[in-house]
């Protein structure tokens, strides 16, 4: 017997015995098994099968249930486990406080509301950082009315706008801060205050000497060596921890690789396996397209069927990379309001009981305003480029919104279908799935390779790079580029033939979807450039570490938030526990591409061995989803407790 206890949550084989005090004949004989349950259970689902023959028996796919004598409640246990994460959690929390008031300093904060935007708020909020909008600085703080009192102590009185109108509150910046930058908001962040899109600023007072914050910090340091082990362990500690059994669904319009167009398919398949292997259920529902990949969907069935909208769906369901696929099959249908709805009608009319509904973009956005149930809606925006009004509608009636990089949650924040409801974002940056790329087992190579012997793998993946599109055999550096155009493909077309008539052997454009030579032009470039006017997170930057091969991007979106500069970013990539990667540059010109291009080719060509030590250092970086599933993870049961 296969025993799966709380819809296969937990699964164990148990060896059953034949009775021998009931009778058998040739028609029936009857087996038993004596089981140890749990406390915690409120499902029990059981298989039969033969370990010899590997037949089974599985009551035509719908498994046996047994019935169980009071059992607890599912919620019970869900919230018997919740608890205990909130335990683990809270002490997190006053551990990471005690760390962190030793570099902490009080201030006050003081706004006047005056005649600008928010004088006629009742209440007033402040988003601040410090010293240039630094991300890991964000805090938001409430403010309340100051008494005439507090006014005349801070000398505020003879400023524009009068004793009632000035609110403040007291709030902790990092010692080492030297300037506070902000805006204002009222509390449901429909009207805002940013100084005429220039954003406050002021100088902290009583800011320390650098050599004042250097013996606090050392002091501090000397002090917490036992802290500095256990902050390491913090993350191997959650996993170990019982934590609350989830089971998340996915609504979305790709799954890679059997239905891929950009980047959301592999972010699906690849979150959807890494919260997986966390212990929880994730299932996927996109639409049954006719060019969906079927060579790579083995035996895939009819589930069941339904009525929705005039027409006949079937639910075709399948394991592909460890993720359930349930597809409702509309004919011509394929409109995403339509699959959407045929979604929410599968998860209602067969009673799958999801803790989490994930949806994604505005193709799924209707999933966040539909019948539910009492499932809770997580909602991630993957580029606001398209659909803001669905988006919109989508941020006010979900739980949790999440979009794909912290950089680009900042420089969404103020739109309009964001801000109203700023409080609900977060900013998770993508992971990549890191068993398919993998220089060390990569079956499109022609030789593997790891961070110890990078060069001579890079140099094999050059070489067989150079023969395939026909590149001169010199000691120069390779640049690549894989990407989406958006423009008409003649005029690209026109471009490859100009470049390859003006730089012959030395350009190669290839307009087509080719997985393999994808592979070898990550592993066989010496660089690789980015030069986005906007990127939410961008996968390829990571891609291209994993194989060595040094980013050259430009500083937006996700692209800030992976790649530090060589020249520029040591200290900011030392906050975020970080060694430096990359080139970056700011403008939107061909002057500012080239200023970081030739930082990188000049290093190339002069400074050969700190070269190589780059693309050693960057191939041992963590870009895999193993870190963003965590956060996704807390962030679902952030929405259960919403």
């Amino acid at each position: 017997m296969k025993l799966g206890l709380n819809q296969w949550e937990i699964q164990q084989d148990v060896d059953m015995r034949l009775m021998e005090s009931l009778p058998r004949d040739a028609q029936q004989e009857w087996w038993e098994a004596n089981l140890d349950l749990p406390a915690e259970v409120f499902r029990v689902d059981y298989v039969i099968f033969d370990k010899r023959s590997g037949m089974y028996d599985n009551n035509g796919y719908k498994d046996y249930s047994m019935m169980l004598a009071n059992p607890m409640s599912e919620m019970a246990i869900l919230e018997l486990r919740l608890a205990a994460y909130r335990t683990f959690e809270a002490q997190r929390v006053r551990y990471l406080e005690s760390e962190n008031a030793e570099l902490l300093r009080a201030a006050f904060l003081a706004y006047n509301k005056g005649q600008g935007p928010l004088a006629n708020s009742g209440s007033v909020r402040a988003h601040m950082y410090c010293d240039g909008w630094l991300p890991e600085t964000k805090q938001v703080v409430d403010l309340t009315s100051m008494p005439g009192g507090e006014v005349d102590k801070a000398e505020l009185r003879n400023n524009v706008g009068g004793n009632h109108n000035w609110m403040g509150a007291w709030v902790k910046i990092p010692k080492e801060s030297a300037v506070l930058d902000f805006v204002f908001s009222d509390e449901s962040q429909n009207a805002w205050d940013n100084n005429n899109m220039q954003d406050f600023h002021t100088a902290v007072s009583d800011a320390l000497s650098e050599q004042e914050l250097a013996q606090q910090m050392a002091q501090a340091a000397s002090q917490r060596d036992e802290a500095k082990e256990k902050e390491g362990e913090e993350r191997a500690a959650k996993r170990a921890i019982k934590k609350a059994y989830v089971r998340v669904v996915h609504v979305a319009v790709e799954m890679a690789p059997i239905a891929k167009v950009g980047g959301m398919g592999d972010v699906v398949t690849a979150l959807g396996r890494a919260v997986q292997e966390e212990g929880h259920t994730v299932e996927v529902i996109i639409p049954k397209y006719d060019c969906i990949r079927y060579e790579q969907v083995e035996d895939l069935w009819l589930e069941s069927s339904f009525a929705f909208g005039g027409t006949q769906c079937g639910v075709l369901a399948q394991l592909v990379a460890a993720t359930n696929i349930e597809s409702p099959a509309g004919g011509r249908f394929q409109k995403f309001e339509f699959h959407c709805g045929s979604a929410l009608h599968y998860l209602n009319t067969y009673n799958v009981q999801a803790h989490i509904v994930h949806c994604h973009d505005w193709q799924s956005a209707h999933i966040a305003w539909g019948n539910r149930g009492n499932s809770r809606c997580v909602f991630t925006i993957h580029n606001l480029s398209y659909g803001a009004d669905l988006v919109g509608r989508a941020m006010g009636a979900c739980d949790v919104a999440t979009t794909v990089s912290p950089t680009y949650a900042q420089e969404i924040s103020g739109q309009g279908p964001i801000a109203p409801h700023l409080s609900k974002l977060y900013g998770i940056r993508n992971g990549i799935d890191a068993d398919i790329w993998d220089p060390e087992d990569d079956p499109f190579l022609p030789m593997n390779y790891s961070y110890e012997n990078c060069i001579q793998g890079k140099t094999a993946a050059r070489e067989e790079l150079r023969r395939r599109l026909n590149l001169a055999n010199v000691d120069v550096p390779v640049v690549g580029c894989v990407t989406r155009l958006v423009a008409q493909k003649a005029e690209f077309n026109a471009l490859r033939d100009q470049l390859m008539q003006q730089f012959h052997g030395r350009a190669a454009l290839i307009f087509t979807y080719d997985e393999p030579l994808s592979h070898v032009i990550y592993a066989g470039c010496d660089m690789f450039l980015v030069p986005s006017m906007f990127e939410p997170c961008g996968l390829t930057q990571m891609i291209a570490m994993q194989f060595g091969t040094v980013p050259v991007v430009r500083r937006t979106g996700g692209l800030a938030d992976t790649v530090y500069d060589v020249d520029h970013d040591e200290e900011r990539a030392a906050a975020a526990g970080m060694r430096t990667n990359g080139f970056m540059f700011d403008s939107t010109d061909a002057a500012g591409m080239d200023y970081a291009l030739n930082r990188a080719i000049s290093m190339f060509y002069n400074d050969r061995p700190g070269w190589n030590a780059i693309v050693a250092r960057i191939m041992q970086q963590d870009w895999s989803w193993y870190s963003p599933a965590l956060d996704y993870t807390e962030l679902y049961y952030k929405a259960l407790r919403s």
